[in-house]
């Protein structure tokens, strides 16, 4: 296993998408190294020399794009795709091999483009377009041309009250006497709900010199025009109306948040299950008793042993009674402890892998489990 990380460009000049190769052929490896080493928008973070090895280099550096080879020594190509595309939803693969007629069936388990040895170029160019689609898209400019225009819609609002208000002073004075003056309350409140807290705090502080000038223009005599307590309503008020506009716009923006959140872990979800479906391997999920309390994936085909549905709500040591040290293992991973074991027997290969689980507070609350097929044994 190699892994070397290239320190031949600066990083910040553009996220160039990280690259894992996959081949069995050093050679090979070492040609679409130096390729890719002009592209600047592709950087090669590691390398594997099998299907196998593969899958933990892929877990530990997590590359953008993964060029996959498919004639390898043990697992094939085409094999380690769905495994791949399960711990790394992410990535995008791309088949780089000899074999021309596997196309319909990498595109089914994943694979973005099958591109054959002889046509390098054409890896660098499909590469080179994953890279490019990685980036994200920004905002849609109907979007953004409609939050500009709604600073000035709501700026016309207050404006035009406001102006409305000084204009027929005199007239609502004439026919309201002096509760006429409290009606710049109205454009506080409205300043407070389009502009939130500070606005409607402005238009309060601004609203009792207005008030006081329109007053002395109209030769009025009005007691109490400019007393602390009609300071003190203008300002509850602007600031009442404020809080409540920031609260709600709080609220809505934390409701589309989670409605997005909502959508994109539904589609994630119908992705993940999809891939389950045809990867060769079945997720468990273990309680601190050793009971087996969910499982998924189909990976095994139609071995009794391991059906979902019969292995839901089995004690996990039952598996493994008739071997004493992996039984001894297991009851270590079980109360806390890694395992990563091979397994031979009914009549299948499969690598065991379990991990702990803890909560928040460190404490141990079950264990997480994947068995990845590896197929029939080989004869002896």
């Amino acid at each position: 296993m190699t892994i070397r990380r290239s320190d031949s460009r600066d990083p910040t000049q553009f996220p160039a998408s990280r690259v894992l190769i996959v081949d069995d052929h050093p050679d090979v490896r070492q040609g679409i190294r130096a390729v890719l080493a002009t592209e600047p928008t592709l950087r090669v973070v590691g390398e594997a020399a099998s299907g196998d090895e593969a899958l933990g280099v892929a877990l530990v550096l997590r590359p953008d794009l993964i060029v996959l080879d498919h004639e390898m020594p043990g697992t094939r190509g085409l094999d380690v795709l769905p495994k791949l595309r399960v711990i790394l939803p992410a990535a995008r693969v791309v088949m780089f091999t000899m074999s021309s007629n596997i196309s319909s069936r990498a595109a089914l388990r994943g694979a973005e483009a099958v591109i054959t040895k002889d046509d390098l170029p054409g890896l660098v160019a499909a590469l080179r377009r994953l890279a490019e689609t990685r980036v994200e898209t920004p905002s849609s400019p109907r979007r953004g041309r409609a939050r500009g225009r709604g600073p000035l819609g709501r700026a016309f609002i207050v404006a035009g009250l406001a102006l409305l208000y000084v204009a027929m002073f005199g007239p609502l004075v004439e026919s309201l006497g002096t509760q006429a003056i409290d009606l710049a309350i109205l454009v506080v409140a409205v300043a407070g709900a389009v502009y939130g807290l500070r606005g409607g705090l402005v238009a309060a502080a601004l609203a009792l010199p207005v008030n006081a000038v329109l007053i002395r223009e109209a030769g009025l005599a009005i007691p109490g025009a400019g007393s602390v307590s009609r300071a003190a309503i203008a300002v509850a008020i602007g600031a009442a109306f404020g809080r409540l506009r920031d609260v709600t716009a709080r609220v809505e923006a934390q409701a589309r948040s989670l409605a997005d959140t909502s959508a994109a872990l539904e589609a994630s979800d119908r992705r993940l299950l999809g891939l389950l479906e045809s990867a060769p391997l079945i997720l468990v999920s273990i309680d601190p008793d050793g009971v087996i309390v969910d499982a998924l994936g189909a990976g095994f085909g139609d071995r009794p042993k391991f059906s979902p549905e019969l292995m839901r709500g089995q004690q996990a040591a039952v598996w493994y009674a008739d071997d004493s040290e992996l039984l001894a293992r297991l009851s270590r991973a079980l109360s806390g402890e890694g395992l990563s074991e091979r397994v031979e027997g009914d009549g299948v290969v499969y690598d065991l892998h379990l991990r702990p689980r803890h909560d928040r507070a460190g404490s141990f609350i079950g264990t997480t489990g994947v068995l990845i097929n590896l197929g029939a044994p080989a004869p002896s």
